[in-house]
């Protein structure tokens, strides 16, 4: 079958979906292998075989399975990342913090990147900054799978994946000082986790919720990774539309200074930069363990 055709055939499978054509040319240039060129043009030919496999991938798709789950793989900062059933999905909004970790972290420094997931923000800021050595922290078995798989896919880089608990003090411990710490935390409250979209409720529980409140995270990875951090390092960390002033005001309570509040690509406030100075009040505080 020509690919026009059946390009049409599945955009009209896949008509409950806003972002149908979309959709489509995404399962066409990883099941086909069709380049952008083979899709605008579409005069190459499809087996049978190859069409089948696409059309249930669209119905897996229009069933509430995450797309990028069922391609197996997906882009982030121009880098691909095998994911999976899991592993937190990466999204567009989180290179707002490799673009600024990039452009600022000291050369040949030692960082880390927390709940690190697929590991998408150790690897998107090691790629483009070969001088850096990462380590890549990341708790849950299945996550770390793939945070193993997508490290092994650039071996050029210096990228160190331990598996571990980022707010078990034995752990943070094993670590050397760092001169940078990435993470995005499970940051959605109890409220938030109820009501997200279908195919977000899919992604794993753990990578998403943070708490009652959803502050766990940030109360917990200032205070234990502080030791960890140079004087004068810093935190880069990802947080939802409504915790700006909240995560503010923990990272100044427990001796940190916030440089900047960086907006996302739909101008919402998504990623905290903030720096190490002396002892914050909160390095006395007690951290409460399970949420």
């Amino acid at each position: 079958m020509r690919l026009s055709r059946f390009r049409r055939q599945l955009c009209t499978e896949l008509a409950a979906s806003p972002n149908a054509r979309f959709v489509a040319d995404c399962i066409l240039r990883q099941i086909a292998g069709c380049s952008q060129t083979e899709l605008l043009l579409g005069e190459a030919e499809i087996s049978q075989h190859t069409a089948e496999k696409c059309r249930r991938i669209a119905a897996q798709y229009s069933a509430g399975e995450p797309l990028q789950y069922l391609l197996g793989e997906w882009e982030f900062y121009g880098i691909p990342f095998s994911v999976g059933p899991g592993v937190l999905i990466p999204q567009p909004d989180s290179e707002t913090l490799c673009k600024r970790a990039i452009s600022e972290l000291p050369r040949g420094g030692v960082i880390a990147d927390l709940c690190a997931g697929s590991g998408c923000l150790g690897i998107s800021v090691s790629v483009n900054r070969p001088d850096l050595t990462v380590y890549l922290a990341e708790n849950s078995e299945a996550a770390f799978c793939y945070l193993l798989r997508n490290c092994q896919r650039y071996p050029q880089s210096t990228l160190l994946p331990r598996a571990g608990d980022v707010t078990d003090q034995a752990f943070v411990d094993s670590l050397p000082l760092l001169d940078g710490i990435l993470c995005n935390p499970p940051y959605l409250t109890e409220r938030e986790l109820q009501e997200v979209p279908p195919e977000v409720s899919r992604e794993p529980k753990e990578a998403l919720y943070g708490g009652k409140d959803g502050l766990y995270f940030y109360r917990c990875i200032p205070i234990l990774w502080r030791k960890r951090l140079k004087t004068g390092g810093r935190l880069y960390l990802e947080i939802g539309m409504r915790q700006r002033e909240d995560v503010c005001r923990l990272l100044a309570r427990q001796g940190y200074r916030v440089c900047d509040v960086i907006l996302d690509i739909e101008h919402r406030p998504r990623v905290i930069v903030a720096e190490k100075e002396g002892i914050g009040y909160g390095e006395e505080e007690h951290v409460e363990k399970g949420i």
